[in-house]
């Protein structure tokens, strides 16, 4: 696996720059009301590949926050573990008390 990396690395170096420049183009032509036959091309080519990174960016930033509300879960949980552990304590202090 490695070989072919080294083997291909400028053509697949040339290729990630050739995608990311179509990219970034295309995403400067989705700003503009009328575009020409190359630029609606371009923009046609990029499109998937535009949907591909929206998409996987989207998931990310999902997990992302379901992660950070799963953290402050977390912590509510163990507040209210505590408060229980307590309040049992004092329960069973009222009951030895009787």
């Amino acid at each position: 696996m490695r070989d072919l990396f080294r083997r291909y690395r400028y053509f697949l170096l040339a290729v990630a720059l050739l995608l990311s420049a179509l990219l970034l183009y295309s995403y400067n032509l989705r700003q503009r009301t009328a575009t020409s036959f190359f630029e609606r091309a371009v923009l046609t080519l990029a499109a998937p590949f535009q949907i591909a990174i929206d998409d996987t960016v989207d998931t990310l930033s999902g997990e992302w926050r379901n992660y950070l509300w799963l953290v402050d879960i977390r912590r509510r949980n163990i507040k209210l573990e505590k408060e229980n552990r307590q309040l049992h304590s004092k329960l069973q202090q009222v009951e030895d008390a009787e």
